[in-house]
């Protein structure tokens, strides 16, 4: 019953939170749209809080940042962000793209959930980010924890030259991060690439390019199935339920 409940009241606060909020060009429009932030993107916890660090050399991750935010990123000479949140449609992402464009940063959006394992198809796409990323550079999503500490993980593997074991600890409870909820599916993908890289080396890109499965990955997460035996399900030892 609960269940129900919560579902029922996720529903109508989604609808809300879709209704507005998809306008700057006019002043009413601009008004709402700050509002939208603010209540529905709980930018108001973000007014004087930033989890935002250095992740290696000109590279950074952070929760969402506010257009004046990204005015002073400008004067700390950042070039590129990396929205991860997707397509600027709402408040959050318009004025982050209008704040870009005034400050002159390159701004890329590419649209990773939290809670499922990442597409293959979303995976390559960030690998070519990676190899054409102009840093300074900025990875966030909208707190900074999860999205976030999941990108930068890979960017300090597959960049920046860190084994995997001590790169994973970008997702952790510092950026309030935690594994225990459906945000977990993240560590679980680094874990069964580690566990797959510790029985014969092979590189993240190559492993998702020649075995990565996301719906395998995900239903070994849900289904608490030890990483070793989705190592073997990817690499078809055992048939894929």
């Amino acid at each position: 019953m609960f269940k129900k409940i919560a579902d029922r009241y996720f529903a109508w606060e989604r609808h809300l939170r879709d209704s507005f909020g998809d306008d700057i060009e006019t002043p009413k429009g601009r008004f709402w749209a700050y509002v939208h932030v603010h209540l529905m993107d709980h930018a108001f916890f973000r007014v004087l809080w930033t989890n935002m660090r250095e992740i290696a050399p000109d590279v950074y991750r952070s929760n969402q940042p506010s257009p004046r935010r990204i005015a002073k990123w400008k004067a700390r000479g950042i070039k590129t962000v990396v929205n991860l949140r997707g397509a600027p449609i709402q408040s959050h992402g318009l004025l982050e793209e209008e704040a870009c464009n005034a400050a002159g940063i390159d701004m890329v959006c590419l649209k990773f959930g939290a809670r499922h394992a990442p597409d293959k198809a979303l995976l390559l796409e960030l690998f070519e980010i990676f190899d054409d990323l102009k840093a300074p550079a900025v990875f966030h999503c909208k707190s900074g924890a999860d999205r976030a500490g999941f990108v930068s993980a890979l960017y300090l593997n597959m960049v920046a030259g860190h084994p995997m074991e001590e790169a994973a600890k970008q997702l952790s409870l510092r950026h309030l991060h935690v594994d225990f909820t459906p945000t977990g599916v993240l560590d679980y993908v680094l874990r069964v690439y580690m566990e797959r890289n510790r029985r014969s080396p092979i590189s993240f890109r190559d492993w998702v390019v020649s075995e990565y499965d996301a719906p395998t990955v995900h239903h070994g997460y849900q289904d608490r199935i030890m990483w070793s035996e989705t190592v073997n399900k990817l690499q078809g030892l055992t048939p894929v339920a």
